[in-house]
């Protein structure tokens, strides 16, 4: 065990409360309001649309649904579909679109829920892999350049669960549209943290997640997909409607299955916290959450930071000179009971891109991280770095 690593474990206890600062892979705390509205739904009435004769008003998923759109920029909220997930949205999606034979341009950022299902069904030669930079920025000059006659399907990840970086959609948006390509977003991580402005950036596709910057429970999520986007069903089951219809085509066919309520509950808790809130509140009280953990970052000694210094989404990634992340997270946990993440994020193509081959600690913060936690992690990593000196 090396010098540092004795150190971050000598007269340490993780009996104190953790410190969480893993908010980019599910947020901590989440607003009361979501538990209460997961637990009002268990307790009450179930409310399942086209399942039952007692059906009162508008349903949850209905308000979830307006909510959304407010949030990912979209004015067909009617267009906005629930799944469990962002990866199982962008399975469905991808799969949907039936892109056999055609071209499709992908980013160095994606994620692997996002790469996994256009590997798998699409194969790596109709694929084309636009870099990044080393701040995690995609140029929308070299999309534009990886266009072809036969592109079919543009996908950008629009901040990045690695660097924090935020990509140029409507640049890029525009530029699929020009080029007579369909525009998938993934806002897994930005839904929720900043506008996402879904029509004004030509998105025909924008697949999003509950348990992140929205602040819903796990197991949320979905997709918007704007009206004529050539997508077909490929998930079948009961509807609530069409029941002699094996082939359902209306906009219930891409929900099939009994839905989670209780979870579109907690999201639509979620959706509403964030505007009545507002926005930009949540977007201000994040950033300085952010700045106070970069800043502390900064002027440690034998760190190497990752990403652009602005806008992030609340991500900071960063290592340790001399030490593996997989060392400093465990230091982190055991030594000072402090939650981060550690390794490649699900996002391996990046890490070469930004140079942190090995991967990289990431710590990450919400509109609802307490302070305190954020300078018990720069007062952690200050130790470890500074063991040996």
């Amino acid at each position: 065990m090396s010098n540092r690593k004795a150190a971050g474990l000598q007269g340490r206890s993780p009996e104190y409360s953790p410190a969480y600062l893993n908010n980019a892979a599910t947020t901590f705390p989440k607003p009361p309001g979501v538990i209460q509205a997961v637990a009002d739904c268990l307790g009450s009435l179930p409310q399942e649309n086209g399942r039952s004769n007692y059906e009162t008003g508008e349903t949850v998923q209905d308000q979830c649904r307006k909510n959304l759109g407010l949030l990912l920029g979209v004015s067909d909220h009617r267009r906005i579909f629930f799944t469990s997930g962002a990866t199982e949205a962008a399975n469905l999606v991808f799969r949907g679109l039936a892109l056999q034979g055609r071209h499709i341009v992908i980013t160095a950022s994606e994620h692997n829920s996002v790469l996994r299902p256009l590997y798998n069904l699409y194969g790596e030669k109709h694929i084309t892999m636009v870099p990044c930079g080393r701040d995690g920025l995609v140029s929308p000059g070299a999309v534009q350049a990886a266009l072809r006659h036969d592109t079919a399907c543009v996908v950008v990840n629009h901040c990045s669960n690695v660097t924090g970086a935020v990509q140029d959609i409507a640049a890029i948006g525009a530029i699929a549209r020009r080029g007579g390509a369909l525009f998938a977003v993934d806002a897994a991580q930005s839904a929720g943290a900043m506008p996402v402005q879904g029509d004004s950036c030509s998105a025909d596709i924008l697949i999003f997640t509950g348990h992140k910057a929205l602040f819903g429970p796990a197991g949320t999520g979905g997709f918007f997909v704007r009206e004529g986007v050539p997508l077909v069903p490929v998930k079948f089951g009961g509807t609530g409607t069409e029941p002699g219809n094996m082939a359902p085509s209306g906009p219930g066919a891409f929900e099939p299955g009994t839905p989670n309520i209780p979870g579109i509950a907690g999201l639509n808790a979620g959706a509403s916290f964030i505007l009545d809130l507002g926005l930009d509140e949540v977007r201000r009280l994040t950033g300085e959450r952010f700045m106070r953990l970069r800043e502390g970052l900064l002027n440690i000694k034998g760190l190497s930071l990752y990403g652009p210094p602005g806008d992030s989404g609340g991500i900071i990634s960063f290592t340790v000179n001399g030490l593996s992340p997989s060392d400093v997270g465990y230091i982190l946990q055991e030594g000072y009971n402090i939650a981060v993440r550690t390794g490649y994020h699900c996002a391996p193509y990046i890490m070469d891109h930004i140079g942190a081959p090995r991967g990289t600690i990431r710590a990450s913060v919400s509109a609802l991280t307490p302070e305190d936690h954020v300078d018990r992690l720069v007062a952690a990593v200050r130790e470890i770095a500074y063991a040996d000196n």
